[in-house]
């Protein structure tokens, strides 16, 4: 498999990241995951144009210049997928600071960009296990709440709350789990969670 990294396709088991970098350390890193599904006409992203309008409200929130335009990066996902051959799979592409850094804002503003094309087929993943049936449960812990950090940001640092929801639902014996929220935000779990209520009155 072949990552796409600041412009050029190498393996993607070199794309390493120092342990001192800002974005490992202090999860600065930004991303997003979409789906590559097949169609008729071949293969295509689910929601493209949303989730790279979404990379870049991400930047924005936490104040990261990246080196890309929304249309380049739209192009380079398209040539990534085809690159790699997908035909029913995932992209994740991030935005990150990859530079070592002590501080806790890097002085060294330089973003890297990496996009990740991967077929199912290669981690022997069946779309049909994706969409199974799961139990839920709701965690113990609330979700961010908006005051404290910018939760419309997909940057790394706020997945600590899902993943630890996870950990817990896990223990419990249960494959994922939803937080509880303040009144006026919705629940929030690992992935999108649709609740059906059959009631004759609400």
């Amino acid at each position: 498999m072949n990552a796409w990294l600041n412009g050029e396709f190498v393996d993607w088991q070199q794309t390493d990241v120092s342990l001192l970098s800002h974005s490992f350390g202090r999860g600065s890193a930004i991303f997003e995951v979409l789906d590559i599904v097949p169609t008729e006409s071949g293969p295509a992203y689910f929601g493209l144009s949303e989730h790279v309008e979404r990379f870049f409200n991400s930047a924005r929130y936490i104040g990261m210049d990246l080196p890309i335009d929304s249309e380049t990066l739209t192009a380079e996902l398209i040539r990534s997928a085809a690159e790699n051959q997908v035909r029913s799979g995932a992209c994740k592409f991030f935005a990150y600071y990859g530079g070592i850094e002590m501080r806790p804002v890097p002085a060294d503003p330089k973003v890297d960009i990496a996009i990740f094309c991967i077929d199912y087929d290669l981690f022997q993943v069946k779309q049909e296990d994706l969409s199974k049936p799961v139990s839920v449960g709701i965690a113990n812990l609330r979700k961010l709440d908006p005051a404290t950090v910018p939760v419309q940001a997909k940057v790394a640092g706020n997945y600590v709350n899902p993943f630890l929801a996870k950990v817990e639902a896990i223990k419990e014996g249960m494959k994922m789990s939803s937080c509880s929220t303040p009144a006026d935000m919705s629940p929030k779990g690992q992935r999108p969670i649709y609740f059906s209520l059959r009631t004759e009155r609400c």
